[in-house]
């Protein structure tokens, strides 16, 4: 982003689109591309030996 000195307002409109898109990058990744592995999800946990 191209700071600008004299303009505090636009500056700040230009960072807020900036989060947008690299967020919008990573929200519109195949969803096989976010999946997790069975063991990151399928965890429980077990009282007797204190574990997970």
């Amino acid at each position: 982003v191209a700071i600008e000195p004299e303009n505090f307002f636009k500056n700040v409109i230009k960072r807020f689109r900036q989060i947008r898109k690299l967020q919008g990058l990573i929200l519109r990744t195949s969803i096989n591309d976010r999946w997790r592995h069975p063991y990151a999800i399928n965890a429980y946990y077990e009282s007797s030996t204190n574990s997970i």
